[in-house]
């Protein structure tokens, strides 16, 4: 799973396009928690996606923990 930070408001919808992306939450206003398909590593997507879209990417962080976990410890 990643946690990314754009800058700017992106919707769930274009998220859920991002190939091998699963499941996608919101944190708060920027904020998003994603969850690839099985056991892929998304960023390299990502990247490619927000490129090709002009979206900045203001952070990008691989997480170990359940969607659930990375949600209590970035609302905190």
């Amino acid at each position: 799973m990643v946690v990314v930070e754009f800058e700017s408001e992106v919707s769930e919808a274009l998220l859920q396009g991002i190939p091998q992306v699963g499941r996608v939450q919101r944190v708060k206003e920027n904020h998003w928690i994603i969850e690839p398909q099985g056991d892929t590593d998304i960023r390299a997507n990502l990247m490619k996606w927000s490129v090709e879209r002009n979206l900045i990417i203001k952070t990008l962080q691989k997480e170990d923990l359940s969607i659930e976990e990375a949600f209590q410890k970035l609302t905190k």
